[in-house]
């Protein structure tokens, strides 16, 4: 189930990477969530609070559409659903 979850969240990370109204400076930070979250040495929990920390601070960007936000909200919720 996490597998699922961290693929969907994956998934939508590249699919906001690549809409048309994302810039680049917030393509390079969704970029690094998903690195984040494919780390190979690190623990699911590390993995998720990086991710965790870097949504939020994107989600606090001004210059972000509210449409890209919404999507974020989202990743957000399947993330901190996974059990630690």
């Amino acid at each position: 189930m996490k597998s699922e979850i961290f693929q969907d969240v994956l998934d939508t990370l590249e699919e906001l990477g690549s809409d048309e109204f994302s810039s680049k400076s917030i393509k390079i930070r969704l970029r690094e969530i998903c690195q984040d979250l494919t780390c190979d040495g690190c623990s699911i929990s590390i993995k998720v609070d990086r991710s965790l920390q870097r949504l939020d601070d994107l989600n606090e960007d001004t210059n972000i559409p509210t449409h890209i936000k919404t999507r974020l909200w989202d990743v957000v919720c399947k993330l901190e659903s996974i059990p630690q």
